[in-house]
């Protein structure tokens, strides 16, 4: 390890931590959503007799 890593690696995944909790973030939603609509596409099997 350079003698500037040491300083250099907190900072470096501080920053990398914003995107991944923002994709994070993006990704809950969506699946959020999709799982409303499985949800609700489930119940329209079960009130079809499927």
């Amino acid at each position: 390890m350079e003698s500037g890593d040491a300083e250099l690696t907190p900072a470096t995944t501080a920053h990398a931590g914003l995107p991944l909790r923002t994709i994070r973030e993006e990704s809950a939603k969506a699946l959020g959503r999709l799982s409303t609509r499985a949800t609700w596409a489930e119940a329209g099997l079960r009130t079809h007799g499927a």
